[in-house]
């Protein structure tokens, strides 16, 4: 089994700079529509997507989508803690745990690390990005391990300098595959 995987690969334009090779591609997204969470602070996701499109003309990214949701958790934690100090809303940030249409937010209280939100893990099939299943193994990958691999992953970027093409296709999964996959690092021509 050859598993080709990239971190651009959660992007829109993925799919439309490449065509056909995007075809198959594994690849982490931080947010997705469609993918719902309990208990929400603020807008839904539907809502997001609606005002997105009118404002822009155009979908968001998980890019747009998790920079929206990081105003809504420091609305939060202005909230929570009734003032705009530095200290005061980091200590508060220490003790939110909520979601949002992005996902979970929570983070250690010690280092600050973001330990609630839960990459997703896609699929491009038919110019189509198809969310993965939750699972512990996905035919035989360890999910853990690919989505490991992809955040530890950059591209590169191509000599024509469009931002898409900074996707030089790494092939991963080398310790969930054992050895079953080349490694092949190709540039879209």
């Amino acid at each position: 089994m050859r598993v080709v995987a990239a971190v651009a690969a959660g992007l829109r334009d993925f799919s439309a700079e490449l065509a056909q090779i995007a075809e198959g591609v594994l690849g982490p997204s931080q947010w997705e529509h469609g993918i719902g969470f309990p208990d929400i602070i603020g807008p839904s996701s539907d809502w997001f997507l609606d005002y997105f499109q009118r404002q822009f003309g155009r979908t968001p990214d998980y890019i747009a989508a998790g920079s929206f949701a990081t105003g809504l958790v420091l609305a939060e934690c202005i909230r929570r803690a009734s003032s705009l100090d530095d200290e005061k809303l980091r200590n508060t940030a220490s003790d939110v745990d909520c979601n949002t249409f992005y996902g979970r937010f929570r983070i250690d209280p010690r280092t600050g690390l973001q330990t609630g939100h839960q990459a997703l893990l896609i699929r491009w099939q038919g110019g189509q990005k198809i969310v993965l299943p939750q699972s512990p193994t996905l035919g035989g990958i360890d999910r853990a391990t690919a989505l490991h691999s992809l955040l530890l992953t950059s591209a590169i970027n191509c000599a024509g300098g469009r931002e898409v093409c900074a996707l030089s296709l790494y092939a991963l999964f080398l310790l969930a595959l054992a050895g079953s996959v080349t490694c092949n690092s190709t540039r879209p021509r």
